[in-house]
């Protein structure tokens, strides 16, 4: 099942797949994808977002 998802959300979904275990872009696309039905032209910007935040 699917649900929207805001980028507040995905940065939640992403900071607790990291908080885990260290990750790359692809793995954490694909963890999210299974809950979510996003795209990495949207989950990247994130992902640089929260990268150059630290």
């Amino acid at each position: 099942m699917y649900f929207p998802t805001s980028s507040i959300l995905i940065e939640f979904l992403i900071l607790a797949i990291i908080d885990r275990e260290d990750s790359y872009g692809y793995e954490i696309s694909q963890t999210i994808k299974l809950a979510s039905n996003i795209k990495e032209s949207t989950l990247y910007p994130i992902l640089k977002k929260l990268e150059k935040a630290g």
